[in-house]
């Protein structure tokens, strides 16, 4: 990789980054994972798409825990742990979708984001069958949830086409996805 293309990464994970922020605390628990991991998956090497959903992961449970007084209980951080998993399992489903395509506007880029948002609920859909319950993956909650999934892909799809654009020297003309 580029010192360029090394600091678009690092540009580009910082924006990434602060949307965590942003939506840890104002969206809490209807967090964006499957949406982040999608748009990790298509701009960034594996490494960093890795490293970015394990900060984001963490941004959200600091700021869950930290401002939006989670309670400390054995529920509360095991639901963290499963949280974790599911997002790390996005990132990968959404990999695999793409294989090597970057494109965010494209049919693949969508068929990613569905599969990534599929695999993290049916990894907490699983945990909360055998744990706390079922009652919040009701049709209504998941198609919520999906939806403010593929409003988050599609916000953050557009500001990296945006970014593209306006500042090709350093972001290049397309997505690259790195292997």
């Amino acid at each position: 990789m580029t010192k360029q293309t090394a600091t678009a990464a690092l540009i580009w994970s910082a924006v990434l980054g602060a949307s965590a922020i942003f939506g840890s605390y104002f969206f809490a628990c209807v967090f964006p994972f499957a949406a982040i991991a999608t748009i990790a998956a298509l701009t960034l090497d594996l490494r960093r798409a890795a490293i970015l959903v394990g900060t984001v992961f963490a941004v959200n449970q600091i700021v869950g825990f930290g401002f939006r007084n989670y309670p400390f209980d054995v529920s509360t951080i095991a639901w963290g742990v499963v949280i974790g998993v599911a997002a790390f399992a996005s990132l990968f489903a959404a990999r695999s979708v793409l294989r090597g395509r970057s494109d965010i506007v494209s049919p693949y880029a969508v068929v990613a984001l569905l599969a990534a948002f599929v695999v993290n609920q049916g990894v907490m859909f699983a945990y909360a069958l055998f744990t706390t319950g079922i009652e919040n993956f009701s049709p209504t909650i998941v198609a919520t949830v999906g939806l403010n999934d593929a409003a988050w892909f599609a916000g953050l799809g557009a500001l990296r086409l945006l970014m593209t654009r306006a500042l090709p020297a350093l972001f290049g003309t397309r997505t690259p996805l790195a292997s």
